[in-house]
């Protein structure tokens, strides 16, 4: 039975390892690649023993995944906001309204869009009055 897994020859630090893995040659290659230049570095810039830069190469990629895990839970909290802010914007209820300041910096409005009038031809959230463009107000009815 054929459990996808791989076997890849790699070396680092001058040894040859097998690496059993379920991911791609090249992931496997690149992956022992990074490692064999992060232990080597160490080793160039520190007296530390094999064990310890081996140590200090495991501690810098479990933070590095640390922090890439924080940022795509951020992006995904982001994009579940995206995604209701844009169903929030569907809703029949929410008019949008487009419109001018008056010689009083009061605002004007020109003319009201419903959501099906700015999916179609005109979808510009702005109108010009005079010289100068201002954003389309929501309004809830």
């Amino acid at each position: 039975m054929d459990t996808g897994k791989r076997r890849v020859k790699v070396i680092i630090d001058a040894q040859k390892y097998v690496v059993v893995s379920q991911k791609s040659n090249e992931h496997v290659k690149t992956a022992a690649e990074l490692v064999d230049e992060q232990y080597k570095q160490i080793k160039r810039l520190t007296n530390l023993a094999e064990k310890d830069a081996a140590l200090l190469v495991a501690l810098n990629t479990i933070s590095k995944q640390i922090d890439l895990e924080s940022e795509a839970l951020q992006l995904k909290k982001k994009i579940h906001r995206l995604e209701q802010e844009i169903m929030d914007l569907k809703k029949p209820e929410r008019i949008l309204m487009r419109g001018g300041k008056d010689e009083n910096d009061s605002i004007v409005i020109s003319e009201q869009l419903s959501l099906e009038h700015i999916d179609g031809q005109d979808s510009s959230l702005f109108t010009q009055t005079g010289d100068e463009y201002v954003p389309a107000i929501y309004k809830k009815k």
